[in-house]
């Protein structure tokens, strides 16, 4: 079987948003730092890159930090719906730290780079 999503809109309330960040910070430790800066009043996660990673590779200044918007996150929640819809089910209710990693890196990077 062979599944494509096409369009895919996601929303999230304050309180989903609140609850996807504080799941992401488990996720992503094994490549940025810990712990990373929740804002729930702006709405915005920030991560200092790389962390604990040893090799970032093209993927960043070591020195950076990246500020995620509510917008943002939900952008790249439906970028890893669309181009891995197997995790689609994995987005609806309680997220894990693996999927939540997923859509950080998106909101980073513009896709997966680390596991």
């Amino acid at each position: 079987m062979n599944i494509t999503v096409k369009d895919c809109e996601v929303t999230l309330t304050a309180e989903e948003w609140a609850d996807f960040v504080a799941t992401a910070g488990y996720g992503i430790h094994y490549w940025a730092d810990y712990p990373c800066i929740v804002d729930t009043e702006a709405l915005t996660y920030t991560v200092k890159f790389p962390g604990t990673c040893e090799d970032p590779g093209d993927y960043g200044d070591p020195t950076s930090t990246y500020e995620i918007t509510k917008e943002a996150l939900e952008n790249a929640v439906a970028q890893a719906i669309r181009e891995m819809p197997w995790r689609a089910a994995n987005y609806y209710g309680d997220v894990c730290a693996e999927d939540a990693d997923v859509a950080i890196q998106i909101a980073i990077f513009g896709k997966v780079i680390y596991g």
